[in-house]
């Protein structure tokens, strides 16, 4: 399982984290999403089939650009 953690700068709104949140839990291998909205910071844990490149496409599509991602 890989972790990792990023910020999304541009989200600031309730419900847009909602969004975000329900989007990224329905990444086929997403294990788990933790959302710190005072600071925009967000940690996935995901497995094969899901990839950083599927979160990000589909954070893509949401318009938001993750920032500093840091896999650990």
């Amino acid at each position: 399982m890989q972790s990792t953690t990023f910020q999304l700068p541009s989200v600031a709104a309730e419900t847009d984290w909602v969004v975000v949140e329900n989007a990224l839990r329905q990444i086929n291998g997403m294990r788990h999403v933790e959302v710190h909205r005072l600071t925009r910071l967000v940690t996935v844990q995901y497995s094969d089939p899901a990839s950083w490149d599927d979160i990000s496409r589909t954070l893509d599509g949401l318009g938001y650009v993750p920032d500093n991602a840091e896999p650990w």
